[in-house]
């Protein structure tokens, strides 16, 4: 753990699928902070949940469907990269031939083998290969795109294009939530699979981790008066709350404590704590 993180442990909020990691923070040594912050960022551990702040939330929910696991939606995600990559290579080379055309099956080729390799990566829980590889196929698909606007001809792949795009931004963002906080409820507690956890608050993977996978040991679920009273003050959209009348200074507390995003919360700590 860092100097700032003093203790973790899991909530889960009954008949609902989202899990709660209540980590707190002390900041009696931070240069201007002097108090006991308890940070709440949560998560869904149900597939429902990946896709509900997705800008492309159709696209993410067939992707998606019923699967409980962000590791899973992420690998059917690249599955469903690749395959339609394909057939957007096949209604190119239906088209009149053409430089921006031929550009673009060749960017389409890049895009499923770079897809292929963040596949791999992923597999490997490599989360920063996997993060520059599908930047990668974001930049193909782009490229596609960009040929017809530079040359102001019209792109009979348009569609195509955007869907690819639209696809590879999903993908990266079910990435992100795989590789920060993959969660499985595992004989009444709560197992982050990833040292992304925390490693992004400043801990360190066990020594004793496998090759493919970097399991932490097992969070224990919260206890006590103060971690029931936390999590009712989660359910109103609470993210953050004080253990002292002194607030910190991280701006605004309302603008970081809305909405459920583990990623989110995060990044709070890492600017601010880490």
């Amino acid at each position: 753990m860092s100097n700032f993180v003093t203790s973790i442990c899991s909530l889960k909020e009954q008949n609902t699928p989202k899990y709660f990691a209540l980590i707190k923070v002390n900041l009696t040594n931070h240069p201007s902070l002097h108090s006991i912050a308890v940070i709440l960022l949560t998560s869904h551990a149900h597939g429902a949940g990946l896709c509900d702040n997705s800008p492309n939330k159709q696209i993410c929910d067939s992707i998606v469907y019923n699967r409980t696991n962000p590791h899973d939606a992420a690998v059917a995600a690249c599955h469903k990269l690749v395959y339609e990559t394909k057939v957007a290579k096949k209604a190119a080379q239906e088209q009149p031939k053409s430089t921006e055309i031929d550009n673009c099956i060749r960017d389409f080729d890049g895009a499923i083998t770079i897809t292929k390799r963040a596949l791999e990566s992923l597999n490997k829980s490599d989360y920063t290969g996997l993060t520059n590889y599908m930047s990668a196929t974001q930049v193909n698909y782009q490229a596609c795109y960009g040929g017809f606007q530079g040359s102001g001809k019209t792109n009979p792949i348009a569609k195509s294009t955007k869907h690819l795009e639209d696809l590879s931004s999903v993908g990266h963002d079910l990435k992100r939530y795989a590789a920060y906080y993959a969660v499985e409820n595992k004989g009444g507690r709560v197992e982050y699979q990833y040292g992304d956890f925390l490693r992004a608050v400043g801990g360190r993977p066990r020594a004793s981790a496998s090759k493919d996978r970097s399991p932490m040991s097992n969070i224990e679920e919260c206890t006590g008066s103060e971690a029931k009273q936390i999590l009712g003050q989660a359910k109103q959209g609470v993210l953050m709350e004080m253990t002292t009348p002194r607030k910190p200074s991280l701006g605004n507390p309302s603008s970081i404590a809305k909405g459920d995003s583990m990623i989110q919360g995060m990044d709070v700590l890492r600017k601010n704590f880490v």
